[in-house]
Formats: C-alpha cells, structure tokens, sequence
C-alpha cells in the first residue's frame, strides 16, 4: 500500500513539473523572429517632413520603404539585401521627395507622387530607373496630402498609396483643385478628364493651410480628394467645396452632382462592394448615396454631433462614424438609423479584421488602453488592450491577414495581440510603421534609431 502511495504522489510531482515547464515554454516562446534588418530605412518624422513607407507588393518577392535622402528603397524579400534605389534627386525631386508610393501588382514597376506638385514618377523596380513622368499639379497649385486629425501623430505622415484601380491600369491625377485626370500608366496617356467644380486659386490653397492648422476636423482631407471605386468603374471627387462630384471613369462623363450639402465636404468614399457613396462634411452630417446615379439614400449626423464616416462594415450595409469625445457608431446606409454604438469607445481610429466580423479602435485620450477589440455585429467589447504609464498611446492598428493577430505601433514600441487580447509579444526596437505581407508569414516594421526590421512569423502559435 505504501509503495502505491509513493509512486502515485511521485507521478503528481512529475506531471506538476510537466505543465510548469509546458506553460513556461509557451510563455518564453516568441512568434516573431527577426528575418532582416532594413539598413536603409528613415523613420517618420514631423520635424523633417519625412514620410514611412513600408509596402510589400503582392506576392511578397519585394519591400518598398523611405530611405535616407527622400528617396525610396526596394528589398529583395527572400534574399533580405536591398535589391534597388529610387533617387529623388535624379528623378528631378530635389529635396522634395515622395508622399504617396504604390508598386504595380507584378512588381516591375512603381508609381510615385512628388511631395509638393503631385507630379507621378513610373520606375522601373529592377533597375530604379525613370520610365516617364505624368504631370500633375505644378507649382502653381502646390498642395500636400496633409490630414487634419493627425495633430502631430506619426499616422499622418504613413505614406499612402497613389489613387489607381484595382487593375493597375490607370492612375488618378490631380491637376488642380477644380480637375483630375485618369491617365494609362503603362503609356501616359490621359484617358478622361474630370473637371469638378471649383474655386481653384493660390488664396484657397492659402486658407486651407490655415484651416489645417487651426481647425480640428476629424479625417478630412485638405486638398482635393479623388478616388476610384473598388471595381475601377467610377470615381468620386470632394475638394472642400459643397458639390462632391460622382464620376463614371470609363466614359469620363459625370454621373451627378451629390447635393444637396449643408456645408463643405472633404470625406467622400466608396463602399467595399462599389454601389454605394458616404460623405460627411465638415459640420458633421453625414450621407449615402447611390453610386449609380448619384441619388440620396439616407442622411444621419449634424452639427451637434460632428460625426465623420471613416469605415464601411465589409458587407456595405453600415457605417462607422466618430467624433470627439464621443462613441464610435454604427448606421444602417439604408435608412441612416443608428444601429449601435461602442460603449466608451471615443475612438479616434477604427479598423476592421480582414473578415469584417471584428473591429479594433484606439481611444482619443485613454491613457490606460493601447487599444480596443469589439464584435462587428452588435459592438460587443471582446478585449481591452492594456497601456503602461511609461508606453506611448498607439498610431495605428494592423490586422494579420489571417485575423488572429492585431498589431499596435507607435513612435516607442510595437505590441503583437491575439483577437482575444492576449499579448503575444513585445517586438524589441520595433516602432511605427507596420505591415503584413499577403500571407502574414512576414510583419515589416520601423525601428529605432532608423533601422527597420522584417519579423518572420511563427503561424502555429
């Protein structure tokens, strides 16, 4: 009887030390490893006017990312050693630079925007040779891709990509407040032209900065802002004015004028599935329309509110809209009524997973939350992400591709999440900007002191 107490008690002890061990293991092991190290990559930086770029092109093969001078740097991905530079200063740039970059869907090619005329510059991404420059605004309608929440955050200087279709046939330029031209990027070409009504003019550019610096208008965009639908079939423009401008981007003809308005409009967007159109202007009113002829289909917000749509809900039946010091909602685009709202969410920034049945949001001023995860179907909280005293607030949110993983970054650290809120891992001299590659094997991220990293991710955690 003894013995069978001795082995049963040892077999305890054993199994204990077992799980002890297990549960330290899984504790100690890291899902990202440092693949390379970009040499060559530049921070963000307000104070130089510099702008992230970190853009993995479709199948993965190659990394696009700012470099030293201005100028822009493609890594061989597999290999992890640079593959070729894209000099600002022999592209004619000076010390302008780029502020919008996109790499072609077979990666031979790349387009970028000069940073204050809005020229567009096709390279070739073997060679990093100039292939040909489309016109853009010139100098005597310079204006810059600026957002007016960024508030000296380091989300406002993420370089975004050049408006294209989904084809990467044709490129969106804007020649001034008042017209945009969809050109063939292949031979430059200028297949339409889009003349939207306006009040273009050096005084206009000159207040506009003025109400970027002394106005707080969430997610507005101060220049005028053109973009294709998903499908590449239409276009939509908003430039301040009070008449954005629905456009169908084939024949070049105007579908409509979107009014009406109760006051000037800077945020105009697709929805995911191309059939419909929200703007919100900058008294906080916010409308849908059908994209097919331009008809109102529901209105919702006003000024007490100074709610701004910033997100579709992937199925296109919803809106997302936030305010300062106020819940995130949702709307129904059909009828404009209010679905739901995020309980003390006051997000200033809002992400949807991949699959659209979660979204991740970052409070405006919570100072004990890096972020937080909700269910898209009712706004239900999933988990709130915890923040250090010591930890910088997040600038952004990144999504695997998968959804299992939320990536939050800022100017002092980056935090890998499970979508439950369980924190993965903390990556070491990581900061903003992030991200994935298509398949989420690779996470590219900036790093201290200007070097950048490319984490190879462990998918079987």
């Amino acid at each position: 009887m003894f013995k069978k107490f001795v082995v049963f008690t040892l077999l305890i002890i054993l199994s204990a030390n077992f799980f002890v061990l297990s549960a330290q293991e899984n504790k100690d092991r890291k899902i990202a490893q440092v693949k390379f190290q970009l040499t060559e990559f530049r921070n963000p930086s307000s104070l130089r006017n510099r702008f992230g770029l970190l853009q993995f092109s479709r199948d993965g093969k190659l990394l696009a990312t700012s470099g030293t001078d201005r100028d822009l740097k493609i890594y061989d991905v597999e290999a992890g050693k640079l593959r070729t530079t894209i000099d600002s200063k022999k592209a004619g740039l000076g010390k302008l630079g780029f502020n919008a970059f996109s790499l072609s869907p077979d990666g031979k090619t790349a387009v970028a925007q000069e940073e204050s005329y809005a020229n567009l510059k096709i390279f070739d991404t073997e060679t990093g040779n100039l292939l040909r420059t489309i016109d853009g605004r010139g100098k005597n309608s310079a204006g810059k891709l600026w957002m007016a929440n960024s508030n000296g955050d380091l989300q406002g200087l993420e370089m975004s990509a050049v408006p294209s279709d989904q084809e990467w046939k044709n490129v969106l330029v804007a020649k001034n407040d008042g017209m945009f031209q969809i050109v063939d990027i292949e031979n430059g070409e200028v297949r339409q032209t889009l003349q939207h009504t306006s009040n273009s003019s050096a005084t206009w550019d000159f207040f506009k900065m003025l109400f970027q610096a002394y106005v707080p208008v969430p997610l507005a965009f101060l220049i005028s802002n053109g973009r294709f639908s998903d499908d590449g079939r239409k276009v939509i423009i908003a430039n301040g004015d009070k008449t954005p401008t629905l456009w169908d981007a084939e024949t070049g003809k105007r579908i409509a004028l979107l009014e009406p308005q109760t006051d000037r409009v800077y945020r105009a967007f697709f929805s995911p599935d191309s059939l419909l159109v929200a703007t919100s202007d900058v008294d906080g009113a916010t409308k849908i329309w059908n994209a097919a002829d331009g008809k109102m289909i529901a209105s919702f917000g006003s000024e007490k509110d100074k709610n701004i749509a910033v997100a579709w809900n992937s199925s296109s039946d919803a809106v997302v809209t936030i305010a300062p010091k106020t819940d995130a909602r949702f709307w129904d685009a059909r009828t404009g009524k209010m679905l739901f709202s995020l309980e003390k969410s006051q997000a200033s920034i809002v992400t949807f997973s991949p699959d659209g049945k979660m979204l991740a949001t970052i409070h405006q001023d919570d100072k004990k939350q890096m972020a937080q995860i909700w269910r898209a179907e009712d706004g239900k909280l999933i988990a709130t992400l915890p923040r250090a005293k010591s930890e910088d607030r997040a600038f952004s949110l990144v999504w695997s591709p998968d959804g299992r993983m939320l990536v939050t970054a800022s100017s002092d650290l980056v935090k890998v999440w499970s979508a439950d809120g369980t924190l993965l891992q903390t990556l070491e001299n990581a900061v903003f900007p992030t991200r994935f590659n298509a398949d989420g094997t690779l996470l590219a991220t900036g790093g201290k002191n200007d070097v950048g990293y490319v984490w190879q991710i462990d998918r079987n955690w």
